[in-house]
């Protein structure tokens, strides 16, 4: 009995310490010009003889790279992601060797963007087999990503002050702020998040055929409130 009654009470007392909270869930969407153009694109060569088409594939690299170099690329932002060399058999089964092929992918990022289609438009005219699609970033990432962050604690704030006042009742400062990964369920297609959206998510293209568009970029916070 008198363990029990020990219980009960450590428990009513918890209970009368524990912080009275609400917590809530903002998310924020900010826009950014993408400075930066990441592309990749493949140099495939062939030949009876492996030397060949290895030598063949060396040569196109190495006028593609001092192409490239001569555009302004610097040689950091030109990189060999892949390279493989390969006999093409008769069947899965044959060990009859057609002939050999020589294959390479090199990266490059490009920080003028209005270099990008005369790049590709050359690259297309110096036998290189394939060009990859264009993944655009900017230099602003981690300063975008601030503004996005103080926007969902804003978002926050700003829910849980509504929801409290619904009660009538205010919030007070902060008992936990976390930032959730946006690998989380978004809650977008939810009703328990606040949203904040800055105006944008288009540029005016021109009617030109490449369009880099603006960035999207996005933070999600969870923060609970002391409730008064």
């Amino acid at each position: 009995i008198l363990l029990t009654l020990g219980f009960l009470l450590s428990t009513f007392a918890y209970a009368q310490q524990a912080p009275s909270l609400i917590t809530t869930v903002g998310e924020a969407v900010v826009y950014a010009d993408p400075d930066e153009v990441l592309l990749d694109f493949t140099i495939t060569t062939t030949d009876d003889n492996l030397s060949e088409a290895r030598a063949k594939n060396r040569k196109i690299a190495s006028a593609v790279i001092d192409y490239l170099k001569n555009t302004g690329i610097e040689a950091k932002h030109i990189q060999t992601q892949y390279m493989s060399l390969e006999p093409v058999k008769e069947n899965y089964k044959s060990n009859k060797v057609l002939y050999y092929r020589a294959s390479q992918t090199i990266a490059i990022c490009i920080t003028d963007l209005e270099q990008y289609e005369p790049i590709v438009d050359q690259l297309r005219e110096m036998e290189v087999t394939s060009v990859g699609s264009p993944r655009f970033r900017t230099t602003e990432f981690r300063k975008r990503k601030d503004e996005a962050r103080q926007k969902a604690i804003l978002a926050a704030r700003e829910k849980a002050e509504m929801l409290a006042s619904t009660l009538d009742q205010k919030i007070g400062k902060a008992f936990t702020i976390n930032e959730l990964g946006m690998n989380w369920a978004s809650p977008r297609q939810g009703a328990y998040a606040n949203i904040a959206l800055e105006s944008g998510g288009g540029g005016d293209n021109g009617g030109a055929a490449f369009a880099p568009g603006q960035l999207e970029i996005r933070a999600l916070v969870e923060v609970a409130f002391y409730l008064e």
